[in-house]
């Protein structure tokens, strides 16, 4: 019985062990563009000038890359883009999104904007490249439109890439933003927690052949 016992608590030990170990040696693993993020906006949109575009957009800042749409939507709303870099560095799973989006209305409040949840997720692009997406109706004033953020991990951090459009033209410039997601170049890969299906397999399968080695054992050493 003593035997026995102490049979599955090395088989517990040996699978707890092998189901961290294991786990996190097969899952993916960090791999770096090896090259600045670019991202290209869709037809039609321009590069917006810092002293024409004043009275519009405001100072631009100099680390950022705006553009405009010439034109405006119906309701007089001119779409634009806005390329801003963080240090910060992410994977922008699941987890990292859930946290960003709880901090959005705080954020836009400190420009007078009312921010309200459309939607926010973690998606992979068909190269594997992660990518975060929040998207936020916004409020100021009259001024009624939505923003749709793009989060890219790139070598230095993160890239954010903001759209700003009319939310009434919102059926339209969604799906156009979300395809200009595959043109984007210079995103690292991000290594993330492995899946904990991986930890039960590795862990499950790791006690069970253990289990089998000493059974086999004992049983070599009675006969």
């Amino acid at each position: 019985m003593a035997n026995a016992s102490s049979d599955v608590t090395v088989a517990l030990l040996v699978a707890v062990i092998s189901g961290a170990v294991g786990a996190r040696l097969t899952a993916p693993h960090e791999r770096p563009a090896g090259a600045a993020f670019v991202y290209t906006p869709p037809a039609g949109f321009v590069p917006a000038d810092p002293e024409r575009d004043r009275a519009l957009l405001g100072d631009l800042a100099r680390d950022s890359s705006v553009w405009l749409r010439p034109g405006a939507d119906k309701d007089g709303y001119v779409p634009r883009v806005t390329v801003v870099h963080t240090s910060k560095h992410a994977s922008f799973d699941d987890d990292d999104m859930d946290h960003a989006v709880k901090g959005m209305p705080e954020m836009f409040a400190q420009d007078g904007v009312v921010w309200s949840e459309v939607r926010h997720g973690s998606h992979v692009r068909p190269d594997g490249a992660r990518y975060g997406l929040i998207e936020g109706d916004c409020k100021k004033g009259p001024a009624h439109y939505r923003t749709l953020q793009l989060a890219f991990p790139d070598d230095t951090g993160a890239s954010i890439v903001t759209a700003s459009f009319s939310s009434e033209a919102a059926p339209t410039w969604e799906p156009i933003f979300e395809a200009s997601v595959e043109g984007a170049k210079g995103i690292a890969r991000r290594s993330e927690p492995p899946p904990l299906w991986m930890y039960i397999v590795w862990g499950v399968g790791a006690g069970i052949m253990t289990m089998v080695g000493m059974r086999a054992g004992i049983g070599k050493g009675t006969t």
